[in-house]
């Protein structure tokens, strides 16, 4: 959705809610009746979650492009710099999360001395693709590095070992809408 879209369902008078997540750019949320996920601090209390196990080099895995992926690296970064540590991102241009998942997840094997001890996935799909690098190179999880998802999908499930997950309620979520 865009502001043009939601411009033109107040000209036409059309009553409308909007799942905020779906925005993309900017628009100014006061004016519609909006829900959304709190993608910001979710991924900040997660971050701070992984902290709190002793990582101190944490990456973000997503395309950043997408507004609630570029939300949740705020939020990631936000923890980071707080705790005083270096933000590590690696954002890979594809629709295809699995894909952004394996490649970023490859080019931070190659590219970080020392080796990144957690990653957080901007998304559960994701998860599959750093999952398949991290496989693909040897790296146990969660024995040598630790992965996060955000969502908690039910594809999460089919990883093994579990995925620790942001769950987002989208039940809830629709019944509020």
């Amino acid at each position: 959705n865009s502001q043009n879209l939601l411009d033109l369902l107040v000209h036409i008078g059309l009553p409308f809610a909007v799942l905020g997540d779906t925005v993309e750019g900017e628009w100014n949320s006061k004016d519609y009746d909006v829900v959304w996920v709190d993608d910001t601090n979710g991924a900040h209390e997660l971050t701070r979650y992984l902290q709190s196990l002793g990582h101190t080099r944490i990456a973000y895995v997503a395309n950043a492009r997408p507004a609630w992926f570029a939300r949740r690296s705020q939020g990631y970064c936000r923890a980071m710099e707080e705790a005083g540590l270096e933000p590590l991102v690696a954002s890979i241009n594809s629709d295809d999360e699995r894909e952004v998942g394996f490649l970023a997840t490859k080019q931070l094997l190659t590219q970080q001395t020392p080796r990144v001890e957690a990653i957080f996935a901007g998304s559960d799909a994701i998860c599959h693709g750093v999952y398949a690098a991290l496989r693909e190179a040897g790296v146990n999880v969660p024995g040598d590095i630790s992965v996060c998802g955000f969502n908690d999908t039910p594809e999460a499930t089919v990883l093994h070992p579990p995925l620790t997950s942001v769950r987002v309620f989208p039940d809830l979520i629709g019944r509020l809408l």
